[in-house]
């Protein structure tokens, strides 16, 4: 998972460190404002690590299952948004600039760190890699499902061209001028599926459990896998495009 963490305070401070290049009159003003902006980053770090060290396996729970709740709310109304740009011929690019990102607390990796070799933590963690939104899924048989990724595959080569084109503006825009690529690799996920769901009826989580039910025989397929790695360079290179 590729999270976007954002701190205030390093902010201030490389906006100060910035200041402090360019108007040498106002030294003294920078440094106690890079001294007030280091301060509280030492004081926020610390709150998150006592926080860490007193929670329990129970306050992590209860966290993660928060957590999964808003990421599953998040994937239903991106899913409701690619089905209503649908109606008029969904493009890449419209899923681009309306998609929505859950964005996880700052302090989920040292947590992972601390507690995640416990089953019922684990388990969570395995949940928010692959949130469900059916009750149910169906099986797909492992040749189906080599078809479906052939077609995944080009179409995340196309979603991939599709940025490569952009303007640098539009790029920001859809970024949030951040250079991160969570919010890139959220539309090009919800498009794929949304095309998987329209030419074969199978749903995102249809697709997720039948590759893991059948995950034995797919890495012995020499074609699956190299359909996996296409996949996985593209990716690569949308991460190169965005950063």
């Amino acid at each position: 998972l590729k999270w976007r963490f954002l701190c205030s305070s390093v902010l201030q401070f490389l906006t100060a460190m910035n200041a402090l290049k360019n108007n040498e009159v106002k030294v003294a003003a920078i440094a106690g404002s890079l001294v007030a902006g280091l301060a509280l980053l030492w004081l926020l770090n610390r709150r998150r690590r006592s926080w860490v060290d007193r929670a329990s396996t129970e306050d992590v729970c209860k966290m993660l299952d928060t957590l999964l709740e808003d990421i599953t709310e998040v994937k239903r109304r991106n899913r409701a948004m690619v089905k209503e740009l649908a109606k008029s011929g969904v493009k890449f690019e419209e899923v681009l600039f309306k998609v929505q990102v859950a964005s996880p607390p700052e302090i989920l990796n040292q947590l992972i760190s601390k507690f995640g070799d416990q089953p019922d933590v684990s388990q969570r963690i395995q949940r928010l890699a692959h949130p469900a939104l059916a009750p149910q899924t169906r099986d797909i048989a492992v040749d189906k499902l080599v078809e479906v990724h052939q077609d995944m595959a080009a179409w995340i080569e196309e979603a991939t061209d599709t940025l490569s084109r952009m303007p640098a503006s539009d790029l920001q825009r859809a970024t949030n001028s951040s250079k991160d690529a969570a919010r890139v690799l959220s539309a090009i996920s919800e498009y794929l599926f949304f095309r998987v769901e329209q030419k074969y009826g199978y749903s995102e989580d249809d697709v997720t459990a039948s590759v893991f039910t059948h995950s034995g025989a797919l890495r012995r397929m020499e074609e699956f896998n190299g359909l996996q790695q296409k996949m996985h360079d593209e990716m690569s290179r949308v991460t190169a495009l965005v950063c």
